[in-house]
């Protein structure tokens, strides 16, 4: 599975496919450390006030999914921050991306962590989408001592927190955090990330990320990039951050050079790293 994903995570051209056995073993000690850190960070989390594995159902769940639950890290108050993990709509959990959490708890912030069911040929990125508009209902109904609700998500999880925010524009979701985000879907139905999960170029194009899509809203977006990634993603990000300015969207954007796709997240945890200061300040900022 390890290996499987970092394949998917380089972009989809022939030339990056033919790496080396040795930089292969390499990409699969990354993202056993970026999982091992995640399932770490989850046990420091029990130590706090905690209510894991909370099902959401709705028509878009399979019903008896083990993905399709929500974990809540902390106590509820007035700050909740959603997290949406990555995992190219088809592998990782809601427990790997645990590590963006660490430091929102001692800020008094509480963290709902959000799985889904994988998108496939017969579970598509649409209904993958709706299936979180579900997620964050759930939250937003159950919690509604949170005034001020915080969408953050990672790679493919960035894509689905900016379509479920489009959708939702609820006035309580006020701030949208972006990590690594992959927007524009087109390139991928005749790849191997599109095959596996029966994209089709209909679905591709309904599902890519345009900023007209948030013109108007009021919503303040954070975007955090990783120099070190896929230069794909990189460009994808650069462009979006671009077309948000230019559509008068509140957007601040921040590349780091010294993170990767994984230490981007896993890297939250260090409350010293630069990228982790941005994120802190950026939801601890009233304006």
């Amino acid at each position: 599975m390890l290996g499987f994903l970092v394949s998917k995570f380089k972009a989809c051209r022939s030339e990056l496919r033919k790496e080396t056995r040795k930089v292969e073993e390499d990409s699969k000690e990354v993202l056993a450390e970026y999982v091992r850190i995640g399932e770490e960070t989850c046990k420091e989390l029990r130590l706090l006030p905690h209510l894991e594995n909370l099902p959401y159902g709705g028509q878009h769940s399979s019903g008896n999914s083990d993905l399709a639950k929500v974990d809540i890290w902390g106590e509820v108050k007035d700050h909740l921050v959603i997290l949406i993990h990555g995992g190219f709509w088809q592998e990782s959990t809601r427990k790997i991306i645990s590590p963006a959490a660490k430091h929102l708890l001692k800020r008094n912030m509480a963290v709902a962590s959000v799985g889904y069911d994988y998108a496939s040929s017969t579970h598509s990125i649409s209904d993958v989408v709706q299936q979180l508009v579900i997620a964050v209902k759930y939250l937003l109904s159950k919690y509604p001592q949170a005034k001020l609700v915080s969408l953050a998500g990672h790679s493919a999880g960035a894509h689905l927190a900016f379509k479920v925010f489009t959708q939702l524009r609820s006035p309580r979701i006020q701030k949208l955090i972006l990590f690594a985000g992959v927007y524009k879907l087109d390139d991928l139905p005749n790849c191997e990330i599109g095959t596996l999960i029966g994209l089709t170029p209909e679905e591709a194009m309904k599902n890519s990320c345009n900023a007209s899509e948030l013109l108007g809203a009021n919503v303040r977006i954070l975007m955090l990039v990783a120099v070190k990634d896929s230069p794909k993603i990189v460009e994808q990000n650069r462009a979006m951050g671009e077309a948000l300015k230019n559509e008068g969207v509140a957007v601040e954007y921040q590349e780091f050079p010294e993170c990767d796709h994984f230490n981007l997240i896993h890297g939250l945890r260090i409350e010293e790293e630069d990228h982790t200061k941005k994120f802190l300040s950026f939801l601890q900022s009233d304006n």
